[in-house]
């Protein structure tokens, strides 16, 4: 699968918006962007890392991840709530 139209980018984003909030994966915490690209590919079953790539952007952009630099590393944390940013126990998978 090279390319995808608007409409299946858009299904494909719906799609892992909705998983990752029944999945309640706000509680995973701030994760590197590899671990929501697997899951992304999970998800969809996409394997090529431009389409994927493009989701994680599109979900970014509508808020739904935000962005916590640490040193050189850049971690994200999945809130669809777009409320207030408050963890108790981080939890990093590596």
């Amino acid at each position: 699968m090279s390319r995808l139209s608007s409409r299946q980018l858009i299904n494909s984003v719906e799609i892992v918006k909705l998983y990752l909030t029944y999945k309640n994966s706000f509680n995973y915490g701030y994760q590197k962007y590899i671990v929501w690209r697997n899951m992304i590919k999970y998800i969809t079953g996409i394997n090529d890392p431009k389409i994927i790539r493009k989701i994680f952007y599109h979900l970014l952009n509508k808020n739904q991840f935000y962005k916590h630099k640490k040193i050189r590393s850049i971690y994200y944390i999945f809130n669809p709530s777009n409320k207030k940013i408050k963890i108790i126990n981080k939890v990093i998978f590596e």
